[in-house]
């Protein structure tokens, strides 16, 4: 079975580890690779140490993703639908710990591209915005005017500014006390809409309940320096294309007029907002064909697979074994770790259909 490991890169090899002797000080290491996904700076132990320029990495484990693929495949999607997303590239990771690992060899691993300041210059092209991590079932509760009570659902980034804070809090307030037609008047003066419907289309066609419509975690907010409107950024894929939360048949009948779970206020609103309502309808009408096509994902797939099965096949037969069934379109029941967090048996990518 594939293990968590922390390592941080070292310059002879593309992904190659060398940690500290000292457990205390492994766990602060410059990347961190857990079960599902964490990171840490590269500079930690090497000051202003780089890869492609980037000084931060997250390389997720796909413990939990048979295929290895969810993560890729989904910020693919993404960003065809026209949402700013992380870049995905694959690596197979080596482990050196002093007295106990010799470049051991760790697993196939997904690098995903950091969500911090270089992306944003990066990506967005843009500078002094302001980046928030929630974790929250209740999307833009209100909790007073007091940031502190606001700090660690939201998790800014860097180092946001009073006003950047504000407007957060001021959203919150808007998104709990608002009327129908005061909400459907203004939202748009908050949220970028066409970015909403973009994300929304996408993340209902991906049945991915890890983030606003279901446990509210698996993504990050962008409150934009020069429009002062937030966007929706999506983070965390590996259970992307409905392996998370409820049965296949329970995922099936869920409706696209209201497709998150439970009680989400903000979602409630804003789905009765006309002018939202109708880009997300016809950003998944226009997306049906041309990149939800579910042909479009047999072929990447299969170039996928051809190109990442050596190195699982190197892992473990039993790894092999699962990752081939779900290519070739079967449906597979998740790994012991993969029910712990909340695992379901699943149809594949492949058919998809």
């Amino acid at each position: 079975m594939k293990q968590p490991a922390l390592l941080y890169s070292d310059p002879t090899s593309p992904v190659y580890s060398s940690c500290p002797s000292s457990a205390g000080r492994c766990r602060t290491s410059t990347v961190c690779i857990s079960t599902v996904m964490d990171s840490q700076t590269l500079k930690k132990y090497v000051q202003g140490q780089k890869l492609a320029n980037v000084s931060t990495l997250n390389l997720a484990s796909g413990i939990t993703d048979a295929s290895f693929m969810n993560e890729v495949l989904a910020h693919r999607l993404y960003r065809a639908a026209g949402v700013t997303s992380p870049r995905t590239s694959f690596a197979r990771v080596y482990i050196t710990v002093a007295d106990k690992y010799d470049r051991e060899f760790f697993g196939l691993y997904t690098i995903v591209e950091n969500i911090d300041k270089h992306f944003a210059k990066s990506v967005l092209s843009v500078e002094g915005g302001a980046i928030f991590k929630p974790v929250t079932p209740n999307l833009f509760a209100y909790l007073g005017q007091s940031w502190k009570r606001y700090n660690q659902t939201y998790d800014p980034r860097g180092n946001p500014n009073e006003q950047q804070l504000r407007r957060m809090i001021d959203l919150c307030r808007f998104v709990t006390y608002a009327e129908d037609p005061a909400f459907a008047e203004r939202i748009g003066d908050f949220i970028d809409l066409d970015n909403l419907a973009r994300y929304m289309a996408t993340m209902v066609y991906l049945s991915d309940f890890d983030g606003i419509l279901g446990s509210g975690q698996t993504f990050y907010i962008h409150l934009h320096p020069e429009t002062n409107k937030f966007s929706f950024i999506p983070w965390g894929q590996g259970r992307s294309f409905g392996p998370f939360r409820g049965t296949v048949e329970q995922r099936e009948q869920l409706s696209i007029q209201r497709p998150w779970r439970g009680n989400v206020r903000f979602l409630g609103h804003v789905f009765k907002v006309e002018a939202f309502k109708e880009q997300y309808l016809a950003r998944l009408d226009e997306f049906s064909k041309p990149i939800f096509e579910p042909q479009r994902f047999a072929d990447q797939i299969d170039e996928i697979a051809a190109a990442i099965r050596p190195v699982v096949k190197e892992e473990s037969a039993e790894l092999l074994d699962r990752f081939d069934k779900v290519v070739a379109g079967e449906t597979i029941e998740p790994t012991e770790i993969g029910r712990r967090f909340g695992g379901r048996p699943s149809k594949p990518v492949k058919p998809f259909g």
